[in-house]
């Protein structure tokens, strides 16, 4: 869980009212710091109990650069509040399965080369089941197909698509989340892919049906899948696991290289 930096009572009861205007301001404040839980275990937290743990602990954050709560030793942040501050967990969470959504097929080649026999769409069915299903994780590696259709590892964990999904939702959103990175954020980042590639699971099995079908992707579906990703993290060998902090630092990189000023349009107009 994230750390505290206020006594866990200090939210738990009331002993003074608190104005709708500084109710409003921790709410706000809240809701922009919550986000920073994708580089955290809590990433796809998806419990109650651990919701409004989550909430008191960020509440207890933000309080301290409101003057209005350091003199209030005790503050209850009701279900109300609680429900408001998640909302924008789930936002968030939307944004990020649709950003994955919108560049998935592109992103991991599900339709056949040029001059390829097979039907397209059974070409993207068994490239998904090749990725997901018959080799687990395989969809978060740097992979090729041989000429007879065998799967070839060549790194582990260093797929460019997660490159490029969390440069965008990272630097290029208006989540404003890499302003929560530590000077040396990997093992915020390993957090942030893992749950990058369990959405990203989830989103390839919705194209490994013929019939395409859309559903809710859900903190419950991916939390799974979100661990065992983060395991797998922290069990890579020496070599591996150098290759893998230069890929994290790429994504550093490369994040930073794509940001630009919101001000500016994307097209210049003579």
């Amino acid at each position: 869980m994230m750390g505290t930096v206020a006594p866990t009572e200090s939210i738990e009861g009331s002993t003074i009212n608190i104005s709708p205007e500084t109710r409003k301001q921790a709410i706000s404040l809240s809701k922009e710091r919550i986000l920073s839980i994708v580089f955290s275990e809590d990433a796809l937290a998806y419990l109650v109990s651990d919701k409004k743990c989550i909430i008191r602990n960020v509440i207890s954050e933000v309080r301290l650069g409101i003057p209005a709560l350091l003199v209030a030793t005790r503050w209850t942040a009701n279900e109300k509040d609680v429900a408001n501050i998640w909302c924008a967990v789930t936002k968030f969470h939307t944004s990020f399965a649709t950003i994955i959504r919108h560049a998935v097929v592109m992103g991991y080649s599900l339709f056949p080369p040029p001059g390829c026999v097979i039907p397209p769409d059974t070409f993207r069915v068994d490239r998904i089941r090749r990725l997901v299903v018959d080799n687990a994780l395989a969809f978060m590696h740097q992979y090729t197909f041989t000429a007879d259709g065998a799967l070839v590892i060549n790194s582990k964990f260093t797929n460019p698509f997660v490159l490029h999904v969390l440069t965008r939702l990272i630097w290029c959103s208006p989540f404003g989340l890499h302003t929560f990175l530590d000077e040396s954020p990997h093992r915020q980042l390993h957090y942030a892919i893992g749950a990058a590639g369990a959405i990203t699971e989830s989103a390839l099995m919705e194209q490994g049906l013929i019939q395409l079908t859309k559903g809710r992707i859900t903190p419950q579906m991916t939390f799974s899948t979100f661990t065992n990703i983060v395991l797998s993290l922290d069990r890579l060998d020496d070599n591996e696991k150098s290759v893998f902090d230069e890929f994290t630092d790429s994504i550093v990189v490369c994040g930073r290289s794509q940001q630009t000023n919101d001000e500016l349009s994307d097209f210049v107009f003579e």
